[in-house]
């Protein structure tokens, strides 16, 4: 084994300088500081010697850390699929919000953790190399995700390579928004992400939207995705009664059922009270 000399001292009886090889002694043997960070960064930093490599260095950082993004969202991504509710593994947390807050390993919020989630996610679903985008780097391909798609990837690449990244994120975010309103404020037509289903899981999804549907008493299948984003962030009918209700007579033509069956449900939550409902004109339902 190497002989690897740790204090920073002049060997008695020599004339040798600090870490100066000595006789007999092998050239890899006196490598450590050669490995420690701090003393690397330090002499890198000193080796600068004008501002455009202090703005290089910058920029090569910044695009290390958008990288080091995309590795912990590929880890969040996958953590989420591994979690089990109440599992000792998972630190015996409720849910994976939970798992993420308690965790002394995640550094980030739960938010931020499920967007670079997301753009994890939306660069593998794409199934396009590095090389796609042109080396414009990691911190400008981290704000592509949302509008990305396989055939729009080589225009997004040419506009991020004549732009800096925060005008490149103000263009992601009028390409969203362009969607929802033109220049005179007028609602138009506005696309919802697409995204595909494992194939394993296609099944419990189908079950899922029919159930929404159903409680919701709609045919729509949009309605009921709707209820159920509503209901797993805490905004369905629980808390937010009068949207569920709305949504719900905004999916059906009959009105007259509809309110019937909430009615119906008013009387097996307060019996005590008389309540009816009929049409305009009309003899007394329900």
């Amino acid at each position: 084994m190497p002989t690897i000399v740790k204090k920073k001292v002049v060997l008695p009886g020599t004339k040798h300088k600090l870490y100066q090889p000595m006789e007999g002694m092998p050239e890899a043997a006196l490598t450590a500081e050669e490995d420690d960070p701090i003393i690397n960064f330090k002499s890198r930093i000193e080796n600068i010697g004008s501002f455009d490599e202090v703005e290089d260095l910058l920029k090569t950082l910044s695009d290390e850390d958008a990288s080091n993004e995309f590795k912990i969202g590929g880890v969040v991504a996958r953590a989420f699929d591994l979690f089990k509710p109440n599992d000792p593994q998972c630190g015996g947390a409720a849910t994976f919000k939970k798992y993420i807050k308690a965790s002394p390993h995640i550094r980030i919020g739960y938010r931020k953790a499920m967007h670079l989630r997301q753009i994890y996610l939306k660069l593998i679903e794409l199934g396009v190399s590095w090389k796609a985008f042109d080396g414009i780097g990691w911190t400008k391909v981290r704000v592509l995700p949302p509008v990305l798609t396989k055939e729009n990837i080589p225009e997004w690449v040419e506009k991020a390579k004549a732009m800096n990244t925060e005008t490149l994120k103000a263009e992601v975010k009028a390409a969203l928004a362009g969607g929802k309103q033109n220049a005179e404020g007028e609602s138009t037509n506005v696309k919802t992400k697409t995204f595909k289903v494992p194939e394993d899981q296609i099944e419990v999804v189908q079950l899922a939207l029919e159930k929404a549907k159903t409680e919701g008493n709609t045919q729509h299948d949009s309605v009921g995705f709707v209820r159920i984003c509503q209901s797993y962030t805490g905004g369905g009918a629980s808390t937010d009664w009068k949207q569920a209700l709305t949504l719900a007579g905004k999916a059906t033509s009959d009105s007259v059922t509809l309110v019937a069956q909430v009615v119906a449900h008013l009387k097996e939550l307060w019996p005590d009270l008389e309540i009816s409902v009929k049409p305009k004109g009309e003899t007394e339902t329900g």
